[in-house]
């Protein structure tokens, strides 16, 4: 059977269960030969990943246009992703995207490049402090089939998801427990507010981590009046289940 450079069969993918916690929380790096060998990997899947990343449409076209090799095009797709998530765009958020295209090639770096990641400190500072999380009050219209399931990281629901809560993401965060310097840091370096509103719910991923369900997004989206955006999500995860 042939197999592109970048993708094995799956009897031979390795498993992103082999990347080190630390790692996995770490942003992605955008410079050095890792970061080199990362890109040069992804290659001719740089579209499908951009995709993945929730990148629009005309970003990928640009960046098509405007770059010639496929090596290049998959360092912009990377860091542009970089530039609108922050650090909240992490190798726990890369790899299960990578993973799910096959780029096994692309995993490989990143497993190959652990020893240049510092380890992590003994005890590790939580990122969402309780005093700045604010009480959010049990909505008995949450239904329990959604509690607990994961907030989307990427597709339709976290598109529609991002624009619907739009110029509210400051609200949205600090309900969630954002901290307030947290929240000026993505209003200095987001323009608009969809892109606000989508650092903002990766830094909730990151800081609350399994706590951030569907079911506790749902309850936020209440307690903040955006009745309308919590009804879309219900019927969004029943639709793309």
């Amino acid at each position: 059977m042939d197999v592109s450079p970048n993708t094995f069969p799956p009897s031979a993918r390795p498993a992103s269960e082999s990347i080190p916690d630390h790692i996995l929380h770490t942003t992605v790096k955008t410079t050095g030969g890792d970061y080199v060998k990362l890109y040069t990997s992804i290659g001719t899947n740089w579209r499908a990943l951009g995709h993945a990343l929730g990148l629009q449409q005309h970003i990928l076209d640009s960046i098509d246009e405007e770059h010639r090799s496929v090596g290049r095009k998959a360092e912009v797709v990377l860091s542009t992703s970089h530039n609108r998530l922050g650090r909240s765009f992490t190798y726990g958020l890369l790899v299960p995207q990578l993973e799910a295209l096959g780029l096994t090639a692309a995993i490989e770096c990143i497993v190959n490049s652990a020893s240049n990641f510092p380890n992590p400190a003994p005890t590790p500072v939580p990122f969402f402090q309780a005093s700045v999380m604010h009480p959010i009050v049990r909505s008995a219209t949450v239904p329990r089939d959604l509690e607990g399931v994961p907030v989307p990281i990427v597709g339709n629901v976290r598109a529609g998801l991002r624009k619907r809560i739009g110029t509210h993401w400051r609200h949205v965060g600090t309900l969630l427990g954002v901290p307030p310097y947290e929240l000026d840091a993505i209003d200095h370096n987001q323009r608009d507010g969809e892109n606000k509103a989508e650092v903002m719910l990766n830094l909730c991923a990151s800081g609350l981590e399994d706590q951030f369900t569907v079911g506790y997004l749902l309850n936020t989206l209440r307690n903040a009046d955006m009745n309308d955006v919590a009804d879309w999500l219900i019927a969004a995860m029943r639709t793309n289940k």
